[in-house]
């Protein structure tokens, strides 16, 4: 349901309400971690971190080598690459014996630079500075969790826990939250742009749980009342409050259709309010697999077709069409429905990281 477009409008609507209602963000209790902070710290750990260090390395590596390569400073150069070799690997874990062998054969046939076999050279030698993470990232190309796990504060991620139930599990959660606009939020708040680079852990640690949230801009819950009374399987049924506490804010979306969406009075709430959607949806979704005679989901086809219902419905009656005609793991085979494949493929890289 989200779009990049309402961000723009966004921003303002956003500033308005925290103006009402404060700002403040609550510290957690000192020594103590949560279970948010757990998560972002064997992702920093295991993964963001090495692959930040290591880019470091790098950089510096193929500046040597094109220095090398011009003739220029050629021993101090060499050395430089040395350094950054034996750290780079040894922030990997990996003997850096083979990659220092074949760095000195680059440095000694300079001559021979831009030649093909001069490049493979080079390319081999680059391949053995593969990180966890860029592993993960070439395996599920449309994974967008990287991004996000730049982009989470750690008391954001506990309201995420706090939301999340054993029928929707905080890893599901956070996947349709971030891909709705969660991450949206959270650098709105801190002021940045979207391609304007990575938050401070200071501008992470600022971002307040408490204030109002709209719906329709951050949480994709364009829908949320006509769910929450809907005749067939009402969400309000999934809902931990009186869904008469949240406040109705009707917007126009995309298509021109005037949509009654929500404004949470804080985050825990709007999360609650998005899952109970999701498990509206995820209801649907289930009952209609077994009307048309579908075998029971897998848990990757669970979350791929969760976030179909979510974010274009019964997705024109597909499952009604094809009854008899097609698996569940057709569709996420071919890679249709591009949103359901990004969501997948993010919820699938924080399963391999197994952070959460």
């Amino acid at each position: 349901m989200h779009t990049y477009s309402r961000r723009r409008f966004a921003v303002t609507t956003l500033a308005c309400a925290l103006a009402l209602a404060g700002s403040t963000a609550i510290p957690a209790e000192a020594g103590v971690q949560t279970r948010g902070e757990q998560v972002l710290d064997r992702a920093r750990k295991n993964y963001l971190g090495p692959d930040a260090s290591v880019k470091a390395d790098l950089d510096v590596l193929r500046n040597a080598l094109s220095e090398v390569k011009k003739g220029k400073s050629v021993t101090f150069n060499a050395n430089a690459g040395r350094t950054r070799i034996t750290h780079a690997l040894g922030v990997l874990g990996r003997a850096p014996e083979a990659a220092l062998e074949r760095w000195a054969g680059l440095v000694a046939d300079r001559a021979r630079a831009g030649s093909a076999a001069y490049l493979a050279r080079e390319r081999q030698l680059f391949a053995l500075f593969t990180t966890p993470l860029a592993e993960l990232t070439r395996k599920y190309p449309n994974s967008q969790a990287k991004y996000w796990l730049k982009n989470t504060p750690p008391q954001v991620l506990d309201v995420v826990f706090t939301a999340a139930t054993p029928d929707l599990p905080v890893d599901q959660l956070y996947t349709y939250a971030y891909l709705e606009g969660l991450v949206d939020y959270v650098r709105d708040l801190i002021g940045l742009r979207k391609n304007s680079g990575d938050p401070t852990d200071a501008q992470l640690r600022s971002v307040p749980t408490t204030s109002p949230i709209f719906g329709y801009d951050y949480l994709g819950t364009d829908r949320f009342f006509l769910d929450m009374d809907a005749t067939r399987v009402p969400g309000r049924n999934f809902l931990p409050y009186d869904p008469k506490r949240i406040g109705l804010d009707t917007r126009r979306n995309e298509k021109g259709t005037l949509v009654e969406s929500a404004l949470f009075p804080n985050l825990t709430m709007g999360l609650q309010g998005e899952a109970a959607m999701l498990k509206r949806r995820r209801a649907l979704f289930l009952a209609d697999v077994k009307a048309y005679g579908y075998a029971a989901p897998t848990r990757d086809e669970l979350v791929y077709w969760t976030y179909v219902y979510y974010n274009v419905g019964e997705f024109n009656g597909q499952l009604k069409k094809y009854a008899g005609k097609r698996a569940l793991g057709d569709w996420i085979a071919k890679k249709e429905y591009p949103n359901s494949i990004k969501a997948l493929e993010s919820w699938r890289m924080l399963r391999d990281m197994k952070i959460f």
